[in-house]
């Protein structure tokens, strides 16, 4: 039994640290072309740009 709880426990962590590592450059992309957009001055796609980070 301690077997398999450890096993779901191993597999869970990969789950989480996945989804999380994901999220994560989802995030930095965003930022990235957050960035982009703000340095041309272009306002509402940056602001579509903060929406999506605040949404992630």
């Amino acid at each position: 039994m301690p077997n398999n709880i450890n096993r779901h426990a191993e597999q869970a962590a990969r789950l989480l640290v996945d989804a999380f590592a994901d999220d994560n450059a989802r995030f930095a992309d965003i930022t990235r072309r957050g960035q982009r957009h703000f340095e041309k001055r272009d306002w509402l796609a940056a602001r579509r740009d903060a929406v999506a980070r605040i949404e992630l």
